[in-house]
This record gives structure tokens, sequence and C-alpha cells, in this order.
């Protein structure tokens, strides 16, 4: 269930088959909200630690452009995060180079 804040109001409800883990259903969930333009970019999501991962954090980042508020495991090392994150090479093409690099940085 996807809640819009500060209403709380419901906007979106997923069903899947069985009970898939959170992390297998992490891109698919958010390409639908992508879709439907319920999550926009930089808005922030936040997921609870069964979709905890590095490779979903720097994927919401760089691919989503939102920013991920998930629940960290206990062993959780930001630098670890920080070495998978890197500009995509397009953004140097770009004339408003050092606002597109901001955009990534956060």
């Amino acid at each position: 269930m996807v809640i819009e804040y500060p209403s709380l109001r419901p906007v979106a409800f997923l069903l899947h088959q069985g009970s898939p883990s959170d992390a297998k259903i992490y891109k698919e969930i958010l390409e639908e909200l992508k879709r439907r333009r319920i999550a926009r970019d930089g808005d922030t999501i936040i997921f609870d630690k069964g979709y905890y991962g590095y490779k979903n954090y720097a994927m919401v980042i760089s691919r989503f452009k939102l920013i991920p508020v998930i629940f960290p495991r206990k062993n959780f090392k930001m630098e670890k995060l920080m070495a998978m994150l890197s500009y995509p090479l397009s953004i140097f093409n770009r004339s408003y180079l050092e606002k597109e690099k901001e955009f990534y940085r956060g």
C-alpha cells in the first residue's frame, strides 16, 4: 500500500501472487509508482527493512531519482553504499554540468 503524506490517504495498492520476498518486488513497485506518476523525481519513499539491500538503495537513487529511506539492518555501512553510486556518463554532455552533478549528490 502506498500512502500520501501529509494526508495519509492511500494512493495505490499493489497485489502479488503468493508471497514473494520484498527485495525481489522492489524494482517492480518503483516502476509502477513512476508509471502511475505517483512517485516523482526527488520524492522520499519509506520502506521497511524487508526491502533492505545495497543494490536497492543504489537503484532507487540512480535509476528512479528518489530518496530511499529503508530501515537498515545492523551491519549497514554508508561507505559501501557510496562506493556503488556514480554519475551516469550522460550528464557530462549537458551544458549545466555542475547543476546536474548536484542533483545526483542530493
